[in-house]
């Protein structure tokens, strides 16, 4: 059993070490990119977008996924009927903020020097759902190693 607790530690390590570098490389990679390719207004309207999303995103998984991993639950059940209702949360959290940057879009925008491009940045939020409802998976997927 522990010869098999040890490798699952070490798959789940490389993949979670393997998929945090991925993930807080290829930001900066395509942003670099991106501005070399693109003139500077439409540039800024994707740093915004990446701006706000990144802010955001990182408020709607601040405390369930870190709970999910961390809390030695009594039973499955008790697992079950958490994690089922800290994706809920999540979703409805997720849902409110993007409803939230919908409405005052257009003062985002403003506020955050591209005015007009309001549109621009609600559809390009609306990502945050889907990265909401992912991140619930996530969680189980690192309590449980794999």
């Amino acid at each position: 059993m522990s010869d098999e607790l040890n490798k699952k530690i070490i798959v789940a390590t490389k993949w979670s070490v393997s998929a945090e570098i991925v993930a807080k490389m290829i930001v900066p990679l395509t942003n670099i990119v991106l501005a070399r390719i693109l003139v500077p207004e439409v540039f800024g309207i994707i740093a915004t977008v990446n701006m706000i999303t990144t802010f955001v995103d990182m408020i709607s998984i601040a405390g369930f996924q870190k709970y999910l991993i961390q809390h030695q639950f009594k039973s499955d059940e008790e697992f079950k009927n958490i994690m089922n209702t800290a994706y809920w949360s999540n979703i409805i959290f997720v849902i409110i903020l993007w409803f939230m940057i919908f409405l005052f879009r257009n003062d985002l925008s403003y506020f955050l020097g591209n005015p007009g491009n309001g549109t621009i940045i609600s559809i390009a939020s609306f990502s945050l759902i889907i990265t909401g409802a992912a991140s619930i998976q996530d969680a189980l997927f690192s309590k449980n190693l794999n």
